[in-house]
């Protein structure tokens, strides 16, 4: 029996607008799934930009919020009420765009890579969900894009579904938990 659903943001609840990206723009949002530490992220962000941290966050937080938009507003009434989390590499303050957007109090915990200094697929972050979710990976639906976080997931005892875009999310979820 599926007890949570833990979510991957961009790509599955998250989707990239299609508009015009400064030459900056583009290399910062590039790297917001960063695949080192959020500490060597702003220390490299800062050389791209020229400007100090706070300017340099600044930048980073205006490109999200020009970029992102939520893929299916009325999804969390369209399944079941259970248990969400958040499973993202992604910079940390995705959190707060998330509660401009209304949306952060769907959420019962986060795995952000910033904040646990890890990356999906290793192996910690799962843990570190596990622990954080407080439920058991096998009654954990997971939900990514990429194959390689599946596969992750799949391995840490997860239940999975590989989300490619084609359908309603809300109707991939529905399906799986009325066919599993």
């Amino acid at each position: 029996m599926i007890k949570a659903i833990a979510f991957d943001l961009i790509g599955v609840l998250l989707r990239v607008k299609d508009v015009s990206f400064t030459p900056l723009e583009f290399k910062l949002s590039e790297a917001f799934d960063y695949k080192i530490d959020g500490e060597l992220y702003w220390d490299w962000a800062v050389k791209q930009t020229g400007k100090n941290l706070p300017e340099t966050k600044n930048i980073c937080w205006q490109t999200i919020n020009k970029i992102y938009a939520i893929k299916e507003r009325g999804l969390f009434v369209k399944i079941p009420k259970l248990k969400f989390a958040i499973a993202s590499n992604h910079l940390s303050m995705i959190k707060d765009w998330l509660k401009n957007e209304n949306w952060y109090d769907q959420f019962y915990c986060w795995a952000i890579s910033e904040d646990v200094k890890c990356q999906k697929p290793d192996p910690r972050f799962y843990q570190i969900l596990i622990s954080k979710l407080r439920e058991k990976p096998e009654e954990t639906l997971f939900i990514d894009d990429k194959p390689e976080n599946i596969k992750g997931a799949g391995e840490a005892g997860f239940r999975v579904l590989h989300y490619t875009g084609e359908r309603l999310l809300s109707r991939e979820i529905s399906n799986y938990i009325n066919e599993g």
